[in-house]
């Protein structure tokens, strides 16, 4: 169980990382002039 846990944990540290990269490319995007290239989905489900 333990292993599993850590793996868990683990690709959940990976998403959230992911999320936040997106939302860093899409500011620089902005900041740039240009479009959003990712459209980040909240908990909620909300856009």
């Amino acid at each position: 169980m333990d292993m599993l846990e850590r793996f868990r944990t683990m690709a959940v540290g990976r998403e959230t990382r992911m999320i936040r990269l997106r939302e860093e490319i899409n500011q620089l995007l902005m900041q740039a002039g240009l479009e959003k290239k990712y459209k980040i989905v909240d908990k909620e489900g909300a856009a």
